[in-house]
């Protein structure tokens, strides 16, 4: 009858053991989660900076943080290649800088993509 109890007592302690490595393992693999979604959002928040897009944001009145938050990281880096492979680069920069702008031009390849989110 006591070696049964032993039995129960280690077995106890084992199942108690494994579950506390499991939990700890389980609370570093989400705090690594996070820092590395920080440091995505970081560098997409980077790279947005530096091409127009960020700028037509504005037109429709999004905030960048609002964009970065609410659209899925695959649909931002998508809106970021077309940004950079657009024909109209130049002519988007020229619209952009003399202010004429009040929507997202029909020549933006995002367009329809920016006014589903000003929407």
């Amino acid at each position: 009858m006591q070696t049964l109890s032993l039995i129960n007592l280690f077995l106890a302690i084992t199942l108690a053991g494994t579950l506390a490595i499991t939990i700890a393992r389980l609370a570093r693999a989400i705090h690594l989660n996070i820092q590395a979604g920080c440091r995505y959002r970081t560098q997409l928040t980077q790279e947005l900076g530096r091409l127009p897009l960020s700028k037509m944001l504005g037109v429709k009145g999004i905030s960048t943080r609002y964009y970065l938050h609410y659209q899925y990281g695959y649909k931002i880096e998508q809106q970021l290649q077309h940004c950079k492979a657009c024909a109209s680069q130049k002519i988007c920069q020229r619209d952009l800088q003399q202010g004429k702008l009040g929507e997202i031009p029909v020549y933006c390849p995002n367009h329809r993509t920016l006014a589903s989110l000003a929407a």
